[in-house]
């Protein structure tokens, strides 16, 4: 049995993501994201993020996909900070957004 690193492509994570801060992502605004790395979020991944909302029954309207470009992890710049926290970078390109309507989130 070999040691090396188990190799594989490019996937898609996807999450939920409140809606302030999805129109932010939306909008161009902003172009990352503070994650916690389960130790799968690699370069070339994708995130997909739906919109969010705890008011009433939560809702996903509208979703984005965008490629990861880069990870920085926070704790080599913020002493104390676990190095499971990573700042996940987008390339503004490939944000794909998409409006599907309302979503009952159960």
């Amino acid at each position: 049995m070999s040691d090396l690193p188990v190799m594989r492509g490019p996937k898609t994570h996807f999450e939920k993501t409140h809606r302030f801060e999805f129109n932010e992502i939306w909008g161009g605004q902003k172009l990352s994201k503070i994650r916690y790395d389960n130790g799968d979020y690699r370069i070339a991944d994708s995130l997909e993020q739906r919109e969010w909302s705890p008011e009433k029954t939560p809702l996903m309207r509208r979703s984005l996909r965008g490629k990861i470009i880069a990870i920085t992890r926070i704790s080599q710049w913020i002493k104390g900070v676990g190095p499971e926290w990573v700042i996940l970078h987008f390339d503004p390109f490939s944000i794909i957004r998409t409006e599907t309507g309302r979503i009952n989130d159960e």
